[in-house]
């Protein structure tokens, strides 16, 4: 019985520190989610970096109308929640929990972090 005890006790011991140790980082799993995991793939509609896309054309009365997805990367995250939780125009709601809407905003939101660093640093103006 204690050797039981003991045994169920590590067990759970182990489920612990394996949650603590997780595989990927909250970035990483942000952007598996944006670009294709689960039926969500953000980046179909929003583009690999978030930003302002064409989804499709369509003519009406002769003429060509573009339907675009519009800039994501840089939305405050409850604007990015909402959008996400109860959709927004042609955009159709998720069921994603907070843990996967706050992976996918910060990797959505690093990208745009990313670009600025990028055009700073191009700037022959700043050393």
């Amino acid at each position: 019985m204690r050797l039981f005890i003991a045994l169920v006790l590590f067990l759970w011991w182990l489920s612990l520190s394996a949650k603590e140790a997780d595989f990927i980082s909250d970035l990483e799993y942000g952007m598996a989610l944006y670009k294709n995991p689960r039926g969500v793939a953000c980046a179909k509609c929003h583009g690999i970096k978030g930003e302002k896309q064409e989804i499709t054309f369509y003519y009406e009365k002769g003429e060509k109308k573009i339907l675009y997805a519009p800039k994501i990367n840089h939305l405050d995250f409850k604007t990015f929640k909402d959008a996400l939780s109860l959709g927004k125009g042609m955009m159709p709601k998720y069921n994603l929990n907070l843990e996967e809407i706050q992976a996918i905003y910060l990797y959505i939101t690093s990208l745009e972090h990313k670009e600025g660093r990028k055009e700073e640093s191009k700037d022959p103006s700043k050393p």
